[in-house]
């Protein structure tokens, strides 16, 4: 048991250290900004929903942030891919 919790716990560290570095590198980038925000939250509704005495509600509204949050990774990946189309365009 114990050795099963330091392994997620060292899972779950080694993800945050690698998506804070991803954050702290693409600054002004939103794509990445609300991507890794987007996969933090994920991670942590899958977490809360480990949990057996949290209230539902509050992965649940966290699952709603998550869905908010792609289609803001969504909406900047397209206007990306737009404006290397219009740049391309002759």
């Amino acid at each position: 048991m114990i050795r099963e919790i330091f392994g997620v716990a060292f899972v779950a560290l080694d993800y945050a250290l690698l998506l804070w570095i991803t954050f702290r590198r693409n600054r002004g980038n939103r794509l990445v900004e609300y991507g890794v925000v987007a996969i933090a939250s994920f991670f942590a509704m899958l977490i809360l929903f480990w949990i057996p005495d949290v209230p539902f509600w509050i992965p649940g509204s966290l699952m709603g942030l998550v869905i908010l949050l792609c289609f803001a990774t969504l909406y900047w990946f397209a206007r990306r891919i737009f404006a290397s189309l219009r740049r391309k365009s002759p």
